[in-house]
């Protein structure tokens, strides 16, 4: 049931996402599986998101991350993404940097490269939001090739973007 309401939240049917979710977590919490209970908070906290809501999707993620001994490493890193997300809206960036770089070593420690990469890409928009685009630049890096290896389309994307930082902390230019 998770996978439909992400499916509705992707497609922008978020009214109708929202009582899938919540019956998701309520079969997982029947279930007593955490480790689907985590992914299911993090989707909630998604469609919150989505919906103009950070402070119930925050209180979703944290939910989520309150779970960490009983999740994997991946979901681990999805449920600090959406933390950090909530904290640049909110305007905390120190705790958005901070989360991000969290986050994106729980993508590697899971050998999960596309939210690793995804992670080093909010990391850095935060970096030149601050105006600090050298770092920015070396934040995500490798950001592209993470994404083509893993067969990633928003590898052109970022690989753009990344030449929207400036060029290498070295004076060369991007990857």
């Amino acid at each position: 049931m998770t996978d439909l309401g992400t499916a509705l939240i992707t497609i922008g049917e978020l009214p109708e996402a929202a009582p899938v979710m919540e019956n998701a977590l309520r079969i997982r919490r029947s279930l007593g599986n955490q480790r689907a209970m985590a992914i299911s908070l993090v989707r909630l906290g998604d469609l919150l998101m989505a919906q103009g809501n950070p402070e119930a999707a925050e209180q979703r993620y944290r939910e989520s991350l309150a779970l960490r001994a009983s999740a994997d490493r991946q979901t681990i890193g999805f449920a600090l993404d959406g933390p950090a997300k909530v904290a640049l809206l909110l305007g905390r960036v120190d705790s958005a940097l901070a989360t991000f770089d969290e986050a994106a070593r729980a993508h590697g420690d899971s050998g999960h490269p596309y939210g690793r990469a995804i992670a080093l890409r909010s990391r850095a928009r935060c970096l030149r939001d601050l105006g600090r685009a050298d770092e920015a630049y070396a934040t995500t890096a490798t950001a592209p090739a993470l994404l083509r290896a893993a067969d990633y389309p928003e590898a052109d994307e970022v690989q753009r973007e990344l030449g929207e930082f400036g060029t290498a902390p070295d004076g060369e230019s991007g990857p």
